[in-house]
């Protein structure tokens, strides 16, 4: 594992795991947080 990844906090792991899994889409992980794609892109 990438040692910068062990670094980050849970939340901040979990969020990296699910773009990863979606693809890196920023839509896909919107529906995974199911917030809108903009909220995503501005957070």
């Amino acid at each position: 594992m990438m040692e910068w990844l062990l670094e980050l906090n849970t939340e901040d792991q979990e969020f990296a795991k699910q773009l990863v899994l979606s693809s890196e889409s920023l839509k896909q992980l919107a529906k995974t947080y199911d917030v809108s794609y903009p909220l995503l892109e501005l957070g």
